[in-house]
C-alpha cells in the first residue's frame, strides 16, 4: 500500500469517528474489531509465460500460516442514511503446486489490504429488525511472494502483485430472535462487474448476543474474488469463522 493510500485511509477513519461528535445526538456510531479465521484456496500468477500456481492454506492450518491479520469495521448513521468503512489487512503463507516439471514445491506469501467505503440507506427499520441497501467502492492491494523450488529450473523467487478499485453493492440486515438478547445478522455483497475484478462475492451470516452498548458476534464469512489482467491473476476464495466485538456510541 502506498503512503498516499495509507494517509487516505487514516483520514477516512478519523472522519468517521469524528462525525457523530460534531453532528450531535442524532448520530449513531459503532465500531467492530473482529477476527476472521479464513482459509485460502485458488490460483495466482507465477513466472511470466508459465501457467498459474495453485495455492492452498487450509482453515485447520490457518494459525500456523497466518503472520498478521487486522480487521476493523466502523459505522456512522443519522436517520435512514449512513456510511460504513471496512478495513482488512492479511499476511498469510500457503503451500502451492506448480503445473509442470520446471519447479517442484511452491511457497506462497500473500499480503493484502482490502478497504471498503460505502454509503447506505435503511430500507426497513422496526423495533427488532432492519435491512440496509449499500453501495460504494472497495480498494484491493495484493502483493504475492512465490518461492519456486528447483525442478528442471533453479530456485526462483517471484514478487508480483497489483492494486485495483471495484464498485460494489449489496444488502445487510439484523433481527432480534424473539424476546431474547440474541440476534441474527447477515450481509450479501457483490462487486467488480468487470471494472476491476471480473467479479467478487462477499457473504456473511452471524449470531449475536447483545448488552446495552456492546455485543459479541460469531459467524461465518465467505469472500471470493476473480481478478485477471495482462500481467496478474488473483482468483482466490477465503472463508472461515468470524468473531467480533461491537461497541456502540
Amino acid at each position: 500500500m502506498t503512503s498516499r493510500t495509507r494517509i487516505l485511509v487514516c483520514v477516512l477513519t478519523l472522519a468517521l469517528f469524528a462525525a457523530p461528535a460534531m453532528a450531535g445526538d442524532d448520530w449513531e456510531f459503532s465500531l467492530m474489531p473482529y477476527l476472521w479465521f479464513a482459509g485460502l484456496d485458488g490460483q495466482t500468477s507465477s513466472v511470466p509465460g508459465e501457467p498459474p500456481v495453485d495455492v492452498d492454506a487450509k482453515f485447520s492450518d490457518i494459525l500456523e500460516n497466518l503472520d498478521l491479520a487486522l480487521f476493523l469495521a466502523a459505522d456512522a448513521r443519522k436517520g435512514r442514511w449512513g456510511m460504513l468503512l471496512d478495513l482488512m489487512y492479511v499476511d498469510v503463507e500457503a503451500d502451492g503446486t506448480f503445473p509442470g516439471p520446471e519447479f517442484s514445491d511452491v511457497t506462497f506469501e500473500s499480503t493484502q489490504w482490502v478497504i471498503g467505503g460505502l454509503g447506505y440507506y435503511r430500507l426497513v427499520e422496526k423495533d427488532k429488525a432492519f435491512v440496509d441497501a449499500l453501495g460504494g467502492v472497495r480498494y484491493w492491494d495484493v502483493s504475492n511472494d512465490l518461492f519456486l523450488a528447483a525442478g528442471e529450473a533453479p530456485d526462483t523467487l517471484i514478487e508480483i502483485g497489483d492494486s485495483w478499485l471495484d464498485p460494489m453493492a449489496g444488502f445487510r440486515g439484523r433481527s432480534t430472535l424473539g424476546e431474547s438478547s440474541f440476534s441474527f445478522g447477515w450481509h450479501l455483497m457483490a462487486g467488480g462487474f468487470g471494472a476491476g475484478s471480473e467479479m467478487f462475492w462477499d457473504l456473511r451470516g452471524d449470531l449475536g448476543y447483545h448488552w446495552e452498548k456492546t455485543a459479541v458476534i460469531l459467524g461465518y464469512r465467505y469472500l471470493d474474488v476473480e481478478y485477471d489482467d495482462d500481467d496478474f491473476l488473483y482468483d482466490v476464495t477465503q472463508d472461515g469463522p468470524i468473531l467480533g466485538l461491537i461497541f456502540r456510541f
